[in-house]
């Protein structure tokens, strides 16, 4: 492991209890090469919410989002981070406070940015009953992306991309990447999880492999419903014609024994 941590992940927070779960989630790593630079907006650090690693570093900033508001002013808050000199790793990487990532972000950040070397990783992320981007998705959209990316550091500290106050700043930051011609790479892994308070995911697959998870089985449940229903639309469909045809016989034979009866 090098003296630059692989990856350095920037985590605004109001305080809330849910920031030692989600930072509990960061301990959880199967890769440990990682940081974090945890940034108190306005509030001062609870020891509650805080675990007691070397990796995890504290900051406080004036208050730069607004009470009462959920989106648009995160972004202020990271961009604290973004300027700050303890915030060092080859990657950067997003937590929000009452978000968790998977036990193999990490790894999979480090397998795929050998593999492909792109400027920008955005690992797939649960949220709700969906995985944004979306299965089979190789560009992005908005309301279809999400906080879950990575870029390497030198694109923030030499080109000096910071998010904007707005309700999609995490698309707005990414659409402004793919604007000046970033590689952007969409990860085949699920990684990251909206809010615990979701249904746990244990454990994080590949799309291509499209191994069983709490994530796909609903779908495939759907899938299967569809189809057995559109069968057995289409065998009574067929059942009807069938039975339509003895019971109303064309005109032709119609007319034919009519010509039958003439003849006699």
């Amino acid at each position: 492991m090098s003296s630059t941590p692989l990856v350095a992940f920037v985590i605004p927070t109001i305080g809330r209890k849910s920031l030692a779960t989600a930072l509990a989630s960061l301990v959880d790593q199967t890769d440990p090469d990682w940081m974090a630079l945890v940034v108190f907006d306005g509030v001062y650090p609870d020891k509650s919410v805080r675990v007691d690693d070397p990796r995890v570093v504290y900051v406080r900033t004036r208050k730069k989002g607004t009470f009462g508001q959920n989106h648009g002013n995160a972004g202020r808050v990271r961009n604290v981070a973004l300027e700050n000199h303890k915030l060092q790793g080859v990657w950067i990487g997003f937590l929000d406070d009452d978000d968790i990532l998977l036990p193999e972000y990490v790894s999979n950040l480090r397998r795929e940015a050998s593999e492909h070397d792109p400027d920008v990783i955005i690992t797939r992320m649960h949220i709700g009953d969906r995985i944004i981007p979306a299965p089979g998705m190789k560009d992005f959209q908005k309301n279809d992306v999400g906080i879950s990316f990575a870029a390497k550091s030198h694109v923030f500290k030499r080109t000096g991309y910071r998010f904007i106050q707005a309700d999609s700043e995490d698309f707005q930051i990414l659409d402004s990447f793919r604007s000046n011609g970033l590689e952007i790479l969409i990860s085949n892994y699920v990684g990251y999880q909206v809010s615990p308070s979701q249904p746990d995911v244990k454990e994080p697959f590949s799309l291509g492999v499209c191994k069983p998870s709490t994530i796909t089985f609903p779908v495939l449940i759907l899938c299967l419903c569809s189809f057995l229903t559109a069968l057995l639309i289409y065998l009574l469909a067929s059942r009807l014609q069938r039975k339509s045809i003895i019971t109303h016989p064309s005109s032709t034979t119609k007319n034919h024994q009519l010509d039958l009866s003439d003849h006699r």
